[in-house]
């Protein structure tokens, strides 16, 4: 198999939205790997959504009080059988060409490689920008030998949730936006990541970042690996996430991200670290986790 896809989900809704970028990539993925706390309340309904239109591993998770990130990843991993993991959060919605890219960048300079792609990030529940009040800060990239000028944000998109969101019933399971999000994919895409990661270019529209790793004692500020993020349009070999241990809960991490240590680990294993700056990814408004004490009646009964 050549990419795994794997989400980590335990929120209600984001099934619609995850499979329809699938469906869209220009190259389908061999398999989606899923880990659900909410299983118990939605596999029958996640499956007859999915059908037959993605090869889906369904794994549930046993829910408690609170989300353990670490158990759900590691258990993905196992249940994961690509060379390439490409981790695709419930919020995400990836560019059509995003496997497709990172496939050819891994198996252009890998296998040793991580990848990150670009974000589009200013999408909120009200349509404000994430950092709310922040002035978009001009930033300068060379495009081959063309430098552009772009924004730090790009415009903010309205995206409605449905009123009665987190309530537990068959439909807000899989969906909790008003309407279906339709993405408008920009020409140059970019986010603020960017001016610190892609470093070196390596061809057109490929980089590498070549800053030195260093996580013991937390001496660098903003540690390369820290952009590297378990959901947020990366993807890693999967002998590598295995030969690192996947993730490790007792290990530091930054701006509690044990992903990004996880990241730092797998480069002092010999891993490069490498950019796409062409299929970026939405990031979807996520207000919402499982309810501590979530009535799920109605869902049970569908």
């Amino acid at each position: 198999m050549k990419v795994s896809v794997l989400s980590i989900c335990y929120r209600p809704g984001y099934f619609d939205s995850m499979l329809a970028s699938l469906k869209a990539q220009t190259m389908p993925p061999d398999e989606w790997v899923v880990v659900d706390e909410l299983a118990h309340q939605r596999e029958k309904l996640v499956r007859e959504l999915v059908g037959d239109r993605v090869n889906l591993v369904y794994v549930p998770l046993e829910p408690s009080p609170t989300t353990n990130t670490v158990k759900a990843f590691n258990l993905g991993l196992e249940h994961c059988r690509g060379e390439l993991v490409y981790c695709l959060a419930d919020y995400m919605v990836p560019h059509p060409e995003a496997l497709e890219r990172h496939w050819h960048i891994y198996q252009k300079y890998g296998p040793k490689a991580i990848i990150s792609g670009p974000l589009i990030d200013g999408i909120t529940i009200t349509g404000s920008s994430v950092w709310a009040g922040a002035k978009a800060v001009p930033h300068t990239v060379l495009v081959g030998s063309q430098p552009i000028t772009y924004p730090e944000h790009l415009p903010s998109i309205l995206l409605k949730l449905k009123p009665d969101y987190l309530s537990p019933t068959p439909e807000n399971l899989l969906s909790i936006f008003q309407e279906p999000f339709v993405p408008a994919w920009p020409k140059l895409a970019t986010d603020w990541r960017m001016g610190y990661i892609a470093q070196v270019s390596l061809e057109r529209d490929a980089y590498e970042c070549r800053s030195p790793v260093t996580w013991e004692g937390l001496d660098l500020v903003v540690p390369p690996s820290a952009w590297w993020y378990a959901g947020r349009n990366d993807s890693a070999p999967l002998a590598m996430l295995r030969a690192a241990g996947g993730l490790q809960e007792s290990r530091p991490g930054f701006h509690g991200g044990m992903e990004t240590e996880l990241a730092a680990r797998m480069m002092k294993l010999g891993c490069r670290y490498l950019v796409d700056r062409v299929a970026p990814a939405y990031i979807l408004p996520h207000p919402s986790r499982k309810p501590e004490k979530w009535d799920y009646t109605t869902a049970m009964k569908a």
